[in-house]
């Protein structure tokens, strides 16, 4: 039955396509009877014959011409439905052997009307020339109009063989997961699917405080965008920064790997990114070592493969070649530097060379520093009107020793002395903006509240987005004080929150509009400390119902790691809100 389908598609391609070209040359039906005789079966036959062998080789062409549409048809409608994992021809092989034949005729009903919307836009290109060149221009403009007809028809149908493809493995797979599809695929994109719809989650968090969450959200196959500050001022981000005034990368590179975690992405690319150089050794011991992985002399790099291999290097000699010759290189992220060459190498942009890195890894979720001016500094004043300068030095406020707690916390420039705890305009990167129109929730915390949380409401732009924004607005609360929330409580830490939000908007507006949902921690059990840190009261949360908020206070603790949030427990709260 198929290939008769196939052959009829052919023949009615082929005649649409002699006669339109008879037509276009002048050539009528009279003219073919004279000098063929008066013999109808002749000329039926030479017909047939010509348009089967006109279809087949127009059919041949129009595939060879159509195949980059195709792809990058099937590839955008995947990319959309978050489904880039999923590999359509391996989908239909599967569906073929075990779909069942309902599955096969849907899939080959809409392959016909591909074929004869492919073959027709094809053949309207041809004849569109030829009536150009014949100097035809009432042909040209219907040929012309046939073309982009069959164009967008393939484009359609093409979406519609990728959508029923999907859908109908889809619906097998929740009655056979054992499928050898389900095998190959990894298990994000497998729950993608067979779970339902992936849910999009903008995150403004502390690296550690989110991590587990980060890693359960994209072990379900959610899709996850971490914003990072940029305001970093420890470790090896330190050196980088002071050397190249680059922002933080060491956060981006954490974020991103553990991004790859949840993916459960692990090759010799990962691994790689991961390693450090050498704590305590010698200038000359750490050049030795950076040399080796320069000469892909080391093994984390020998064995990363070729094309991966080359690009990789290519970062690398960038940043080699562009290195202050007193630069240190102890305990250096191999991760960081390859970001840093690629961000030289791509003209100081480090969205790209973010976004280069995540090729590199195979990463799908999405990290961006929530804004790209590279002398940012984070500021604290105390209580008692001490100030405190760096990230650093804030997050290291030496605790119960220093009973002062943070009154304040703003953004200053590195090379600017500001002591009046005002926040230094900041502009946002333009990502962060645009990831507020394409997220299903958006999450503060947990995490360091006043340095890694609270402070991205003073980038331009941000409050007013979220405001704008009709996804949930969802506020974590920590679960123990730590430096930074010594002495508050949960309920003082949204207040702090939503008093800045209004404090760097454009416009008054209603508490909710920031915030519509607050999660936390229910320690009203709790009468003992973490490694000498106390659990973070509540508070009388309920009070912010009455402003359209929701609350909800559990007991969220991970029971195998006291102090932590349960990762699975979260990510299963701000899914069943985001939904």
């Amino acid at each position: 039955m198929k290939s008769i389908h196939i052959a009829v598609e052919l023949i009615i391609l082929g005649l649409a396509a002699i006669f339109a070209a008879f037509h276009v040359c002048g050539i009528g039906s009279s003219e073919i009877t004279n000098r063929l005789g008066d013999q109808t079966f002749i000329i039926a036959a030479f017909l047939l014959t010509g348009a089967y062998l006109t279809g087949f080789f127009l059919n041949g062409l129009a595939e060879f011409a159509f195949q980059p549409l195709q792809q990058s048809s099937e590839r955008a409608w995947m990319k959309g439905r978050s489904n880039l994992t999923l590999g359509l021809d391996a989908l239909r092989h599967e569906l073929y052997a075990t779909g069942g034949a309902e599955v096969c005729e849907r899939l080959e009903y809409q392959l016909a009307l591909a074929r004869i919307a492919r073959g027709v836009g094809f053949t309207s290109v041809l004849l569109l020339i030829l009536s150009i060149g014949m100097g035809k221009p009432i042909e040209a403009c219907l040929f012309g109009s046939l073309a982009l007809l069959g164009i967008f028809a393939f484009h359609r149908r093409v979406i519609r063989f990728a959508e029923t493809a999907v859908l109908s493995w889809t619906a097998i797979q929740r009655h056979r997961p054992e499928s050898k599809i389900a095998k190959v695929f990894n298990p994000p994109a497998l729950a993608r699917l067979v779970d339902g719809v992936s849910v999009r989650v903008l995150i403004f968090a502390g690296g550690t405080g989110f991590r587990n969450c980060n890693i359960a959200l994209a072990r379900r196959g959610h899709r996850v965008t971490r914003v990072v500050p940029p305001w970093d001022s420890g470790g090896s981000s330190r050196t980088l920064r002071n050397e190249f005034g680059v922002l933080s990368i060491g956060d981006l590179r954490h974020a991103l790997m553990t991004m790859a975690h949840g993916e459960n992405i692990s090759n010799e690319v990962i691994r790689l990114f991961n390693w450090r150089l050498s704590e305590d050794g010698e200038p000359e011991q750490l050049l030795k070592e950076m040399n080796s992985f320069l000469k892909q002399e080391h093994p984390l790099i020998a064995n990363v493969p070729t094309d991966l291999r080359n690009v990789i290097l290519k970062y690398l000699e960038t940043f080699w070649s562009h290195r202050p010759a007193s630069l240190d290189l102890c305990n250096g992220s191999i991760g960081n530097l390859v970001i840093l060459g690629a961000y030289l190498a791509h003209g100081n942009d480090m969205n790209t060379a973010i976004y280069v890195f995540r090729q590199l890894c195979g990463i799908l979720g999405n990290v961006w520093p929530v804004s790209l001016e590279n002398d940012l500094q984070l500021c604290a004043r105390l209580e008692g009107g001490k100030m405190v300068a760096s990230e650093e030095q804030v997050t290291a406020i030496k605790r119960p020793e220093i009973t002062d707690r943070i009154e304040r916390t703003f953004l200053t420039r590195t090379a600017e002395s500001n002591d009046n705890g005002t926040s230094v305009s900041v502009a946002s990167n333009p990502l962060v903006i645009n990831a507020f129109g394409n997220v299903d929730a958006v999450v503060f915390g947990p995490g360091s509240f006043f340095s890694s949380v609270l402070p991205h409401l003073m980038v331009s732009g941000v409050v007013d987005e979220l405001a704008n924004t009709s996804t949930p607005k969802i506020f974590v609360g920590n679960m123990l004080e730590g430096n930074e929330c010594f002495g508050w409580s949960v309920v003082e830490l949204v207040e702090i929150f939503l008093a800045t939000c209004h404090e760097f908007a454009s416009v008054k507006r209603e508490s909710n509009q920031y915030l519509t949902l607050i999660i936390a921690h229910d320690s009203s059990n709790h009468r003992r400390t973490v490694l000498g840190d106390r659990y973070l009261t509540v508070g009388d949360l309920e009070r912010f119902q009455k402003d359209g908020i929701k609350v909800t206070i559990e007991d969220l603790e991970d029971p195998w790691k006291r102090g932590h949030h349960d990762a699975n427990v979260l990510a299963q709260r701000i899914i069943d809100e985001a939904r």
